[in-house]
Formats: structure tokens, sequence, C-alpha cells
């Protein structure tokens, strides 16, 4: 039965306007200033309802683990509630969507029983979701 929303968290969860810029200047800068976002509010509302619901909310995301105290940090402060996070290995360079399916695969203990757990996938990227579309995945673009 598919009980789990998954959802991305920079672009999605995080309004990550304010920092942006920073992915011109690295991907470090740009993640170590995550205290600066702001939450979606919409996004937020969803995964409160869908929560109530009773489905799990799993957010799948490509910021580095390093980040994951300060991430969890923020989440509370806004009072974003969620099951589960899977975050990308530090180091690990793959493509956000390559990450991603990888880390379902590995939390489900495959990627039939992922998708079989999945109802859909929140993401915002356009190439991250065409990928994972392309690879069998339900997944609903956040803006």
């Amino acid at each position: 039965m598919k009980n789990t929303i998954a959802v991305d968290l920079d672009g999605c969860i995080c309004n990550t306007s304010a920092r942006q810029h920073l992915l011109d200047e690295s991907f470090e800068a740009y993640h170590s200033a995550l205290d600066t976002d702001t939450p979606n509010e919409v996004t937020k509302a969803i995964l409160r309802g869908l929560s109530d619901a009773n489905y799990e909310i799993i957010v799948c995301t490509g910021r580095p683990a390093k980040f994951d105290l300060r991430t969890m940090a923020w989440l509370n402060k806004h009072g974003v509630e969620i099951d589960e996070i899977l975050m990308r290995a530090d180091n690990d360079w793959r493509s956000d969507a390559e990450v991603k399916m990888s880390l379902l695969k590995d939390y489900f203990g495959s990627e039939d029983a992922a998708k079989e757990s999945v109802l859909v996938y929140f993401e915002m990227k356009d190439k991250t979701i065409e990928t994972l579309r392309n690879n069998g995945w339900e997944v609903w673009q956040i803006q």
C-alpha cells in the first residue's frame, strides 16, 4: 500500500531564495547559509494534512549529511513535522535524481519496495522530476 510521501527539502519545504545566489560561489556556501531559509507555508500545510491522514512523511534531499543537525534544528524551529530524513552522503557528487532514488531504495530495501510505498514525490527541479518520472516515480512539482 502506498502510505508514504517523499518530499525534497530545498525549494519545496525551504524557501531558499535568500541564498540562491550562493550556488554560483560554491555548494558549501549555499548549504552553509541554510539558516536564512523561510518555510514554504503551502508545502508545510499540505504535509501536515497528509501526516494527519496517516501518511509517513519522508524528506529525501540532496543536501549533504554533514548539515543534518542544523537541518533538523531548522525543521523543528519552523514546526515542520516529518517522520524521517534521508540525506546525501558527504562527498557524493551524483545527480540529485540518482541520489534520491538510491536513498529511497536503501530506506525501503529495494527500488520495487520504494515504488510500492511512495504515493508521490514532491520535487521542484525540472531535471530531477524528469529523471524520476522516466524511472517510474509519481512526481508533483512544487514551485
